[in-house]
């Protein structure tokens, strides 16, 4: 997962609280999961603290759901990656870090 710069915590995040899923799509054994990350800038304190939505990534997970026969385990989280850009900016992961 260090290529697209994500941990194991932000492919349980977009799984479990994903904005739109579709589960089984393409053969009923797979799952697509997609979810914004936005990167919030906050400025002042107390009562005069504003915050503001810098940028928003779109983050996606595939997941497996087949069993494989030599284990009985499943395949679980096959991929999972920010769309359009190879590796996720830091911000998705302390955002996601749940």
């Amino acid at each position: 997962m260090s290529k697209h710069n994500v941990t194991w915590r932000v492919a349980r995040a977009v799984t479990q609280y994903p904005e739109t899923s579709q589960d089984g799509v393409r053969t009923r054994t797979d799952g697509e999961y997609r979810t914004p990350v936005h990167e919030i800038q906050c400025t002042g304190a107390l009562w005069c603290r504003k915050c503001r939505v810098v940028r928003t990534v779109s983050l996606f997970a595939r997941v497996d759901f087949r069993t494989d026969t030599s284990d009985r385990r499943g395949y679980g989280v096959v991929t999972t990656y920010c769309e359009g850009m190879t590796a996720c900016p830091d911000f998705v992961k302390n955002a996601l870090n749940i």
